[in-house]
């Protein structure tokens, strides 16, 4: 710290540590779970929401019988539709002129989506 500042008040005086915040450092954010996924980015204690989706995936369904297989494929092949356009959205969000424009990405979410965006095919490895 540079300045000595002394003040006797009812809250602290934080103005002069500001600059401990700011860097110059940007890193993207990708939250991504069964309901939809945010796409942002963290420069120093800037927050900027990017891009924001809604998904209606469907759940493991119950009931046996001649039509579970035929339940079980649609849910997997609208997963994997879920997982490439989220792959698509994050090259489109962090991704400008061939070069990442985030220094890193943080995935984050409460399902295993996170660990198959990152290990799919379409996740642009120039993100990892």
């Amino acid at each position: 710290m540079q300045t000595f500042n002394y003040y006797c008040q009812n809250s602290f005086v934080s103005s002069c540590l500001h600059y401990l915040l700011e860097d110059d450092e940007k890193f993207g954010f990708i939250i991504v779970d069964g309901a939809g996924a945010l796409f942002a980015t963290l420069q120093g204690n800037v927050r900027t929401i990017q891009q924001k989706i809604s998904v209606e995936l469907p759940k493991k369904h119950g009931r046996g019988g001649q039509s579970a297989n035929r339940f079980a494929r649609i849910r997997e092949e609208k997963r994997g539709a879920y997982v490439k356009k989220v792959a698509e959205l994050a090259a489109k969000n962090f991704i400008t002129n061939d070069l990442p424009n985030v220094k890193g990405i943080i995935m984050a979410g409460s399902a295993d989506f996170k660990t198959v965006i990152q290990q799919s095919d379409a996740f642009d490895k120039r993100l990892t």
